[in-house]
């Protein structure tokens, strides 16, 4: 299987809301809500897909407050999880963070997404708050 990255168009918000829906239910970005982010100049929009296929995408706001980028959304569609597309699509935006020079990369996760975390732990990130009943949904 051949995975590649490229942009997020406004061809694909179709697709990624149909898998907004299915991982973040309560809180999946509609249509309109991801084509005011993949207009932005101020957004990395990325998506990973195969066969013109989504698998994954990883949204970032660089418009962060002191220096600060911010990760909005990282996905990978279920069948496709555990095969590093979350690991690219962190590397391509931690990359791009550097090379923009800003001084962190933040971002929000759910407390019982273990798996997220580890993900993010691996990467470097640490814990600098947690934000009570912040979800509508956390599990």
């Amino acid at each position: 299987m051949s995975i590649s990255y490229r942009r997020i168009y406004h061809a694909d918000l179709e697709q990624i809301a149909a898998v907004e829906k299915s991982l973040f239910s309560t809180d999946a970005y509609s249509v309109k809500i991801l084509e005011s982010l993949v207009k932005k100049n101020s957004y990395i929009c990325v998506l990973a897909y195969s066969d013109a296929l989504i698998i994954g995408y990883i949204i970032v706001g660089l418009d962060g407050v002191e220096d600060s980028a911010e990760i909005f959304r990282i996905a990978v569609v279920p069948s496709f999880q555990r095969m590093h597309i979350g690991n690219s699509l962190l590397v391509f935006v931690l990359n791009t963070v550097i090379e923009k020079k800003y001084e962190r990369l933040l971002l929000e996760v759910r407390a019982k997404n273990t798996s997220a975390q580890g993900l993010y732990r691996y990467f470097g990130f640490e814990v600098i708050g947690r934000r009570k009943a912040y979800y509508n949904s956390p599990i």
